[in-house]
C-alpha cells in the first residue's frame, strides 16, 4: 500500500504526463497573431494631453517594456506555511472557443478553436497620473492588443469591448477570453484588451489599482477621439484580478464605461469583510465534495512531509518521490508545489479541457481524487461643498457611492473644462451683473481699460497712477492695476449676497448694487479712474480701514495660492472675455497657457484630465444612467454658474436655480433677513437630504 506522500507524488506525476499528452494532441496555436487583422488597421492613438507632434508607437515601435520582479524566495522551512495570499488567480475561463453552429449554443472545445487574431499597439503612458512630481511625467510604452474584425463602422458605431488586464501579459489574458470574441458579431465589437502597467523594480510605488484604472481610462478615451467613435458605448470586461479592475473602473469612471462583466471578482476579499479562511474553506470543500478519501489524504501529507523532510536523507528521498530536477534544500519549496497544485487546480476546475494556467482535464479536481472608532460603521455620510469644494463633492459621490450616500454640490463648475461650456461664461455672467444694476456703471468700467493702459505707458504716468490708487508703493505695470481692479469686480459678483458677508472680504449686502450706486452719484465728466477706483475701494476697504493698498507683490490674505498650481496642471479651464463684456475682449491660446506654466511652475497642463477622469461630456445622459443622489444648486448671478449644472438630470441628480443666487450662498448660515427665495432653497435641500437617509436606513434595516 503506497504511503501518503508517494501517493501524492503519484497523482501530480499523473498531471503532468496529461499536460504532456495535451500538448501533443493541442491544434489550438496560442501565439497570438502580430498581423493585420482582415486587411484593417486601426490608427494608433496618440496620448489625450500629447502635442500634434508627440510620438504614437506601433507594435514594432515599442520604446520599453520593463521586466517584473522575481518571487521572493520562501524563507520558512516547513511545509506548513502560515497563511498568505495564493498566487493571484488570474483571469477568466479558457474559453477559447468559437460557438457552435448549431442552435443549442454551446461552445466547442478548446481543441477545436481558431487562433484569435490581434493586432498588437504600445500606447505612450504616464507613469503617474495624480502627482506632478519630476517622475510623473514619464512615459511607458503600454501594451495592448486589437481585433476588429467584426467592428460595425456604419451607420453608427459598433461598442468597445474592453478587457481590463491582469498582472500579467495581455495576451494570456485575450487567448483565455474566448467569450468577447463569441458575442463580439452579435454587437459589431471592437475587441480592446489592455495590458496591466509594468514598472521596474525601482518603481514598483507606481504599481496601483488606482493609476492602472487612470491608464485604461485615457487609453480608452484617446482610442475613441482617434477612431473616431467618440459616442460609441464601452463595456469592460475582466476575470479575477481584472473582473476587480472592471467592476471598479464602472464604479470610478461611469462616463468611459457603460457597463461592466466582472467574472470572479474578489473586491470582498479584504480586511473584515470576508471570512480569512473562505479562500482556502472552498479549495478543501473542492476536493472533500468529490473524495473524503482524497481530502483527507491531502489533509494527511503536511505532517508526513514535514517529519521526512526535516534531514538532508529525508530531503534526498522525497527529491525522488517528487522526481525533482534537482535535490531540493528546503521542505517548504514542496509544501507550496503542492499547495499551489491543488489551490489553482481549484480555481480552474472546469467542465471541459483547458490550458489556462496549465494543461488540464475536464473537472481536474475529480481527477485528482482518482477518481473599526466612532463605532459609528452604518452610519450614512453625506458630502458639502462649494465652488471647488462642490465640484469635489460631486465627484466624490461619483467616485466613492460605498462611502457616501448624498452630496450637496453649491456652485460646482464642473462643466467649466474643453468645449463643454462657452469660454467666455464667466466674464459674461459678471458684465451682466453689473449692467442688470446700471448701464451706466457697466459703461464706465468697459470704459476705463483703455484709460488706464493709455496713462500708465511711462513712468510719470505709473507714478499718478500709484497715487489715484493709494498704492503702498510706485507700481511698475498698469497689469498689475488692471489686475487689481478686475479682482474687485469678479469676486463682487461671485459674492453678490443679499445679506452683509465677509467671506472674502467684508461687504455690505447687494454689494454689486452698492458698487454701481458709487459710480453713478460722480457728476457728469468725472474720471473714469476716480470712479472705477471709488468702487473697487468697497470690496478692499468697505471698513475703511487701510491706508494703502499692496498691488504689487502683496501677501495673500486667503491663501488659495494652491490654485494657480492647480490651474497649471489638472483644472485646465479655458476662459475668453467677449466683446459684449466689460472686460477687454481677449482668446485662449492653450500653447501659451502651458508655456506660461511650464516657465512658473515647470509643469505642462493635462488639459482633458479632468474630463477623462470624472467625465463632463454630455453629462445629462451619462450621469442619467448611472449617477444618484446628488444636488447640483446654482444662482444666476454668480460667474460660475455657467459652467455648473442648470437643468435636472433624473429624479435624484437635481438641479436648483436661483436666479439672484450667488456663490454657494446656500451653504452660508441662516439669517434673519434672508430672503424667501433662499429659505425655499435651503428647505427643499433639507427635504431631498432627508429622504437619502431614511432610503438608506430602510436598505441597513433590511440586511
Amino acid at each position: 500500500m503506497p504511503t501518503v506522500v508517494v501517493e501524492i507524488a503519484t497523482v501530480a506525476a499523473n498531471l503532468k504526463k496529461f499536460r504532456e499528452r495535451q500538448k501533443e494532441e493541442d491544434t489550438v496555436v496560442n501565439s497570438l497573431a502580430t498581423s493585420r487583422s482582415a486587411g484593417h488597421d486601426p490608427i494608433l492613438p496618440c496620448h489625450p494631453t500629447a502635442s500634434s507632434h508627440s510620438y504614437c508607437g506601433s507594435g514594432e515601435q515599442r520604446l520599453q517594456k520593463a521586466n517584473t520582479p522575481a518571487p521572493l524566495a520562501a524563507a520558512a522551512t516547513s511545509s506548513k506555511l502560515p497563511s498568505q495570499p495564493p498566487p493571484f488567480p488570474a483571469g477568466l475561463a479558457p474559453l477559447q472557443q468559437h460557438r457552435a453552429a448549431s442552435s443549442s449554443g454551446r461552445y466547442t472545445t478548446a481543441a477545436t478553436a481558431p487562433a484569435k487574431p490581434f493586432t498588437a499597439h504600445y500606447f505612450p503612458q504616464e507613469l503617474d497620473h495624480f502627482t506632478f512630481t519630476p517622475n510623473s511625467s514619464r512615459v511607458f510604452s503600454q501594451k495592448y492588443l486589437l481585433n476588429d474584425t467584426f467592428w460595425r463602422r456604419k451607420p453608427t458605431a459598433g461598442p468597445l469591448f474592453v478587457y481590463t488586464g491582469n498582472e500579467g501579459d495581455i495576451e494570456l489574458f485575450a487567448a483565455n477570453t474566448g467569450f468577447m470574441f463569441d458575442i463580439a458579431p452579435n454587437f459589431g465589437a471592437l475587441l480592446v484588451f489592455i495590458e496591466h502597467r509594468y514598472t521596474s523594480a525601482d518603481m514598483l510605488g507606481y504599481l496601483m489599482s488606482t493609476r492602472a484604472l487612470a491608464d485604461f481610462a485615457i487609453l480608452i478615451t484617446s482610442l475613441k477621439q482617434n477612431l473616431s467613435p467618440v459616442d460609441a458605448p464601452v463595456v469592460v470586461f475582466g476575470g479575477s484580478y481584472g473582473g476587480m479592475l472592471a467592476s471598479w473602473f464602472r464604479l470610478k469612471y461611469p462616463h468611459v464605461a457603460i457597463g461592466a462583466l466582472a467574472s470572479s471578482a474578489p473586491i470582498l476579499q479584504f480586511y473584515d469583510i470576508t471570512p480569512w479562511s473562505s479562500f482556502n474553506d472552498v479549495v478543501s470543500q473542492d476536493f472533500k465534495s468529490e473524495s473524503l478519501n482524497c481530502f483527507s489524504v491531502i489533509k494527511a501529507v503536511w505532517d508526513v512531509l514535514d517529519e521526512r523532510g526535516s534531514n538532508e536523507t529525508g530531503l534526498l528521498e522525497l527529491s525522488k518521490n517528487f522526481r525533482t530536477c534537482k535535490t531540493v534544500h528546503s521542505v517548504s519549496r514542496l509544501g507550496l508545489w503542492l499547495r499551489a497544485a491543488f489551490t489553482t487546480t481549484a480555481m480552474v476546475d472546469y467542465p471541459t479541457p483547458a490550458n489556462f494556467m496549465m494543461n488540464l482535464p475536464a473537472y481536474p479536481v475529480k481527477e485528482v481524487s482518482l477518481k473599526q472608532n466612532l463605532s459609528a460603521v452604518n452610519a450614512p455620510v453625506i458630502v458639502f461643498g462649494g465652488s471647488y469644494g462642490g465640484m469635489l463633492a460631486s465627484w466624490f459621490r461619483l467616485k466613492y457611492p460605498h462611502v457616501a450616500i448624498g452630496a450637496l454640490a453649491s456652485s460646482a463648475p464642473i462643466l467649466q473644462f474643453d468645449d463643454i461650456t462657452p469660454w467666455s461664461s464667466f466674464n459674461d455672467v459678471v458684465s451682466q451683473d453689473f449692467k442688470s444694476e446700471s448701464l451706466n456703471c457697466f459703461s464706465v468700467i468697459k470704459a476705463v481699460w483703455d484709460v488706464l493702459d493709455e496713462r500708465g505707458s511711462n513712468e510719470t504716468g505709473l507714478l499718478e497712477l500709484s497715487k489715484t490708487f493709494r498704492t503702498c508703493k510706485t507700481v511698475h505695470s498698469v497689469s498689475r492695476l488692471g489686475l487689481w481692479l478686475r479682482a474687485a469686480f469678479t469676486t463682487t459678483a461671485m459674492v453678490d449676497y443679499p445679506t452683509p458677508a465677509n467671506f472674502m472680504m467684508n461687504l455690505p449686502a447687494y454689494p454689486v448694487k452698492e458698487m454701481c450706486k458709487i459710480i453713478d452719484t460722480f457728476p457728469p465728466g468725472a474720471d473714469v479712474i476716480d470712479k472705477a477706483f471709488a468702487a473697487a475701494s468697497l470690496y478692499y476697504n468697505y471698513t475703511g480701514d487701510q491706508k494703502c493698498f499692496e498691488v504689487e507683490g502683496g501677501d495673500d490674505p486667503h491663501a488659495l495660492h494652491g490654485w494657480g498650481w492647480q490651474a497649471c496642471t489638472e483644472m485646465f479651464m479655458p476662459m475668453t472675455v467677449s466683446n459684449e463684456s466689460m472686460f477687454p475682449p481677449s482668446s485662449f491660446m492653450p500653447e501659451k497657457r502651458s508655456e506660461g506654466c511650464f516657465m512658473f511652475y515647470g509643469v505642462r497642463p493635462r488639459m482633458h484630465w479632468i474630463t477623462t477622469q470624472y467625465g463632463g461630456h454630455k453629462i445629462d445622459k451619462v450621469l442619467k444612467r448611472f449617477g444618484s443622489n446628488i444636488i447640483l444648486s446654482n444662482g444666476m448671478r454668480d460667474p460660475w454658474s455657467g459652467g455648473g449644472v442648470l437643468k435636472k438630470i433624473s429624479s435624484s441628480i437635481i438641479a436648483l436655480v436661483t436666479e439672484k443666487g450667488a456663490h454657494h450662498l446656500d451653504l452660508r448660515s441662516a439669517t434673519k433677513d434672508d430672503p424667501d427665495w433662499v429659505v425655499e432653497q435651503r428647505r427643499q435641500e433639507v427635504e431631498i437630504i432627508h429622504g437619502w437617509i431614511d432610503q438608506y436606513n430602510k436598505d441597513i434595516a433590511r440586511m
